[in-house]
C-alpha cells in the first residue's frame, strides 16, 4: 500500500483517476528500471523533473531515485536536459524495487483532499491490487444480476450491496461506478414501489365501485387484501363516500399492517360512531383507532387476522344500524 500527496485545486475526475491508474499499470508492464544513487544535495536539486516536498529538510548527500531508462549519474551530468522530463525523479531514503514489473499490478484505491490545494491518492500494488480488482469484478457481477430481480429479492439484494460497496476496498474508479449502480437499483425499487402503489390504488377504486354498486342497507364494509396501505384505503373510501354518500363506510386494508378507515355521514351520526366502529373492527388484530365520531382511522401491527376484523366491523354496524 502506498500514498502520494500532490498539489491540485480540485478532486480528480473519474476520467483522471482512470487515466492515472492505467498509466501506472502501463509503466509496470513496460518494466521501467528504478535507479538509486546518493548525490550532492546542491547538484541533485538541479535535476529538471525532480519532485521534492517544499520546506522538507533533506540530508546532504541525498539519495536520488529515478524511474526510467537512464541512470541518476546521467542526469547529474546534464541536469537541465529536456529529455529527462518523462522520468520520475525524487529524493527518498526508503526501500524500492529494482524494476516496475515487480509491482505486478496497481490499483488507485482512493483520492481525497488534505487541505487547501493539497490532495492525496492511496494505492495498492501486487496481491492487494489484484484483490481490489477481483472484488470490484465480483461486486459488478452481483449488481448486474441484481438488476434482473424484482420485489422483495431486489430489496434485500440492494440493501446488501449498499453495505458491501461502502466498505469494499476496490479501485476508486470502480467504487464510483459501483455506487452509481447501487443508486440505480434503489431508483428501480422506488419506481417499482410507485408502480405497485398506483396499481393497488386503481384496483382499490375498482373494488370500491363494485361495493357501491351492490350496496344495500345503511352501511358498507369492505376489505382490500393485497398491498393496501393507508393511501390505498383512502382511495377506496373516497369512491364510496362519493358514490353512496348517505351510507356509513368502513374499509379495511391488508398491507404490512392492518389498516382501517371509517366515515359516518351526518344522517347516521346519532346511530353509529366512527371511532368506536374502528376500535371494534381492529380488536381481533390487537389494534385501535383514533379520530372523531364522523371520521376515524386506526391500525394494527399484525394483519394476519384482518378477515376477523371484517366480520367484527360488519357485526358492529349491523347492531347499530
Amino acid at each position: 500500500k502506498l500514498r502520494f500527496d500532490f498539489a491540485y485545486g480540485k478532486p480528480l475526475t473519474e476520467a483522471e483517476l482512470e487515466a492515472t491508474q492505467a498509466g501506472v499499470n502501463q509503466q509496470i508492464q513496460d518494466g521501467l528500471l528504478v535507479h538509486c544513487q546518493e548525490a550532492s544535495l546542491e547538484l541533485a536539486r538541479e535535476i529538471g523533473p525532480l519532485r521534492a516536498v517544499f520546506g522538507e529538510q533533506y540530508p546532504d548527500p541525498v539519495r536520488v531515485v529515478a524511474i526510467g531508462g537512464t541512470s541518476v549519474q546521467d542526469m547529474l551530468e546534464a541536469p537541465k536536459d529536456d529529455k529527462w522530463k518523462p522520468f520520475s525523479v525524487e529524493f527518498c531514503g526508503g526501500t524500492h524495487i529494482a524494476n516496475a514489473k515487480e509491482a505486478e499490478h496497481f490499483a488507485l484505491i482512493s483520492e481525497e483532499g488534505l487541505g487547501r490545494g493539497v490532495r492525496r491518492v492511496v494505492g495498492a500494488t501486487g496481491a492487494k491490487a489484484k484483490e481490489a480488482f477481483e472484488k470490484a469484478a465480483e461486486l459488478s457481477a452481483r449488481l448486474e444480476a441484481a438488476a434482473k430481480l424484482q420485489g422483495g429479492e431486489l430489496t434485500a439484494e440492494a440493501n446488501e450491496l449498499t453495505k458491501l460497496v461502502e466498505v469494499a476496498t476496490v479501485p476508486a474508479v470502480d467504487k464510483k461506478k459501483l455506487m452509481a449502480g447501487v443508486t440505480g437499483l434503489k431508483k428501480k425499487l422506488v419506481d417499482a414501489q410507485k408502480g405497485d402503489a398506483a396499481a393497488a390504488g386503481a384496483a382499490a377504486k375498482a373494488e370500491a365501485e363494485a361495493w357501491a354498486a351492490s350496496a344495500t342497507g345503511d352501511y358498507v364494509v369492505g376489505l382490500l387484501q393485497v398491498g393496501a396501505d393507508n393511501k390505498v384505503v383512502e382511495e377506496a373510501v373516497k369512491v364510496l363516500t362519493t358514490s353512496v354518500p348517505e351510507k356509513a363506510v368502513l374499509v379495511l386494508g391488508k398491507g404490512k399492517t392492518a389498516n382501517a378507515l371509517a366515515v359516518v355521514p351526518p344522517g347516521l351520526a346519532s346511530k353509529i360512531d366512527a371511532k368506536e366502529w374502528v376500535n371494534a373492527a381492529l380488536a381481533p388484530c390487537g389494534g385501535k383507532g383514533g379520530g372523531k365520531s364522523a371520521r376515524a382511522q386506526g391500525a394494527a401491527r399484525d394483519p394476519s387476522s384482518i378477515e376477523k376484523a371484517e366480520v367484527a366491523a360488519k357485526e358492529y354496524a349491523a347492531g347499530k344500524l
